[in-house]
């Protein structure tokens, strides 16, 4: 009985079936942020554990074991390489992602990357309950009430399955200070009492609640994310000037768009999945040359796919923006024959 149990566990948590596998992925939807999807986040739920009686509710199980967790226990203990039972006997966790360690401290760095990024931003984020139902309040009406306190990078609304409106939304602020001014008052909305808290402290409570106890970090989609930056310098510098003040910077730097058809202000889009708290960190003032840099908003961000988008359709799937920075030079479009001047020229690296 329990080789079979065994074998059915690393069916389990084989790859192919993580990938496909409805219970692993309603346990992450089932997050109260509902930012736990797809392939990563599904393994970190594997190496953080999961509680027996939920194992137990796989179909797959339920014919062999009848309930029976310890039999689980038992199967689990005879590939001690791939799984552990913690001491209560209660969790069993996956020691590896059940295809090669190699890959293991690697994942694993990039897991406490992303959670780190997500602690970041719900430290400087509210959650606040209490908005009408219907009709539900405008994105411009949130941004008003709420910009007393600071700047407002993201308003997302919190919605059910159906998208209808949960009357509750995540605020994020530009710092950790201005988020916690918020808490030092009570609010309300067209005659309603709001209920707020931070965001991080909300997320902590529900997981509390919803999980037993277990802590389930809070992460992101598998898919490769994208974080943005705003930058404003003077009106004649020009897509050269920024171009150049972009490339000669340490770390290297994505393609970048001005925006909102204003002379000197732009976003960047960072990669190799670099956060925009990353790339400030490296800046002295948040300054490079004549440039300030700053978080991007919801209005840039789409502003910046948008055009984006536009190019996208305009050069047959090229999306990379009209500039990159350094190691990241851009690239070339015969036009008529010769080269665009889009295209950067490469410069020598001062190591």
């Amino acid at each position: 009985m329990e080789q079979e149990v065994l074998e059915q566990l690393h069916a389990i948590y084989s790859k192919e079936n993580l990938e496909k596998d409805n219970f692993f992925r309603e346990m992450t939807q089932q997050h109260p942020e509902g930012l736990l999807t797809d392939m990563l986040a599904i393994l970190l739920l594997l190496y953080q554990g999961i509680t027996l009686k939920k194992l137990s509710l796989i179909k797959r199980f339920k014919s062999l074991i009848n309930g029976d967790v310890s039999i689980l226990v038992a199967a689990a203990n005879m590939a001690p390489e791939k799984f552990e039972i913690n001491e209560d006997q209660t969790k069993l966790r996956a020691l590896s992602s059940a295809e090669s360690e190699d890959t293991k401290p690697a994942e694993d760095e990039r897991l406490e990357s992303v959670k780190g990024y997500w602690l970041t931003q719900n430290q400087r984020s509210i959650y606040a309950k209490g908005f009408p139902l219907d009709p539900e309040p405008t994105k411009a009406d949130l941004m008003k009430f709420f910009e007393e306190f600071g700047r407002v990078i993201h308003i997302k609304y919190r919605r059910e399955d159906d998208q209808t409106f949960k009357g509750s939304i995540f605020v994020e602020f530009e710092s950790n200070e201005m988020a916690a001014s918020v808490l030092e008052k009570e609010h309300c909305y067209e005659g309603n009492d709001l209920l707020v808290m931070n965001k991080q402290a909300y997320v902590e409570m529900k997981a509390k609640g919803k999980y037993d106890g277990e802590s389930f970090g809070t992460c992101a989609s598998d898919k490769k994310m994208r974080h943005y930056v705003e930058f404003s310098g003077p009106e004649d510098l020009g897509f050269s000037g920024v171009k150049e003040i972009l490339s000669s910077h340490d770390v290297k730097v994505g393609r970048f768009e001005f925006v909102n058809n204003q002379k000197g202000v732009g976003v960047v889009q960072l990669w190799d999945e670099m956060t925009a708290d990353q790339f400030l960190a490296t800046l002295q003032d948040n300054k490079l040359g004549p440039l300030s840099f700053r978080l991007a908003s919801d209005e840039t961000r789409s502003e910046y796919r948008r055009i984006a988008k536009e190019r996208r359709e305009k050069y047959g799937g090229d999306n990379r923006g009209r500039g990159r920075g350094r190691n990241h030079r851009g690239f070339k479009r015969q036009q008529n024959g010769k080269q665009s001047d889009r295209a950067i020229e490469k410069r020598p690296r001062n190591d």
